[in-house]
């Protein structure tokens, strides 16, 4: 028998087949919408400093151009005695590091103030000279006032870095044959008109400089 295409077509419909696949579609190229995002903000807190609020801590020197430093073995400046000193006071028991607060702007209102390593937190002393007097640059007694008619404010660094009060660099030491037997000199501030103090070798005044704490 001879079967035309026709038949065969039929045929395979009726067995329900398909004698010619549809071819499948294209895949349609996509391209993927571009992303539009707003640029990431980021807001960044200033860290707050440990320190923030305190007063600055800073040690006291003199230059090493106006003493021995085969005399006095250190140019910072030492707390004994409710005053300051410059020398091998430094190796006694009874003495520490003068370690005072940084006076700040402004100068007329601006003190100096240390705390002993043996004190409280809140037993700060003031610094103060007495008006009028060649007399030792003075540490107040802790939780108590300085007395009266001292002066404790004005303290700042002027010309050439140096320690001064009101911008005047009244600053001298001195000593007597017991300090010098310990090769040690004693902080003066020369408030009178009369330069010098009776009975003790003084030379000045002294460039006080300030230096890291430690």
């Amino acid at each position: 028998m001879h079967l035309t295409t026709s038949t065969l077509l039929a045929a395979a419909l009726l067995a329900g087949g398909s004698a010619l696949a549809a071819p499948a579609p294209a895949p349609v190229p996509t391209t993927p919408a571009p992303t539009t995002s707003a640029p990431a903000t980021t807001t960044t807190e200033p860290a707050a400093s440990a320190t923030a609020g305190a007063p600055a801590r800073i040690g006291l020197t003199v230059g090493s151009d106006e003493f021995n430093a085969s005399y006095v073995h250190t140019f910072r400046l030492s707390y004994a005695n409710s005053s300051a000193y410059i020398g091998q006071i430094k190796y006694q028991t009874y003495s520490e590091p003068l370690v005072v607060t940084n006076p700040v702007e402004p100068i007329a209102s601006a003190g100096l103030s240390f705390t002993s390593i043996h004190s409280v937190p809140t037993g700060w002393q003031n610094a103060y000279v007495v008006e009028g007097e060649n007399q030792p640059l003075w540490f107040s007694v802790p939780h108590a006032s300085p007395p009266a008619g001292a002066i404790t404010t004005g303290f700042g660094f002027g010309a050439q870095g140096a320690l001064g009060i009101d911008g005047v660099n009244r600053f001298y030491v001195c000593q007597d044959d017991a300090l010098d037997a310990i090769s040690t000199f004693q902080v003066y501030w020369f408030g009178a008109e009369q330069i010098g103090v009776e009975g003790l070798r003084c030379q000045g005044p002294i460039k006080i400089l300030a230096t890291d704490a430690c």
